[in-house]
């Protein structure tokens, strides 16, 4: 599993010279907890930061800056960190606990910013497995609870041949 099918592919931006109370809207209006600050350079738009809600709670509210004169580029994270879409998700755990983030940018091999991937994100692909692999458990006991102890498990309702080179030797 790649962090291109784990990552949320629509990323919200705000212009870095915005106030940050936009970009608090932005999060509100587009439910997410961070958006990516960009500035125009040279004719292109270049990812300068990234702000979350978490850096705008101690960015202004702590410190009693107004969010409507602080710019969304003064106080957003950087550097950003990206990992490689074609990364696994252990590997982008490692990267957040590594970098102190929990969010990452993921670019594809052009180096092209494809997504935005959350701890959250992280978290849900890897708790459906688990998930699914403890729920595998209530299912074996209810397996044996229908076969009753009892009635031993009929193995010729179902005849399974063993390949030969895995037959055991007679002798």
């Amino acid at each position: 599993m790649n962090l291109s099918r784990l990552c949320q592919r629509a990323i919200v931006t705000v212009d870095a010279q915005r106030p940050a109370r936009e970009a608090a809207l932005a999060m509100l209006e587009q439910h997410v907890g961070a958006v990516v600050v960009t500035a125009a350079f040279e004719g292109r738009t270049e990812i300068v930061g990234l702000l979350t809600d978490r850096d705008l709670a101690i960015a202004c509210v702590a410190r009693s800056l107004d969010p409507a004169e602080v710019r969304a580029g003064a106080v957003a994270s950087r550097p950003v960190i990206c990992i490689a879409a074609s990364c696994g998700p252990d590997e982008a755990a490692r990267a957040m606990h590594a970098s102190g983030v929990r969010r990452l940018l993921v670019r594809d091999g052009d180096a092209q910013v494809v997504g935005l991937l959350s701890s959250d994100d992280l978290l849900a692909a890897l708790a459906s497995p688990l998930q699914s692999l403890a729920e595998s458990f209530g299912a074996g006991i209810d397996r044996e609870s229908a076969h009753g102890a009892d009635r031993p498990y009929d193995a010729a309702a179902a005849p399974l041949v063993l390949r030969r080179d895995h037959a055991p030797e007679a002798g």
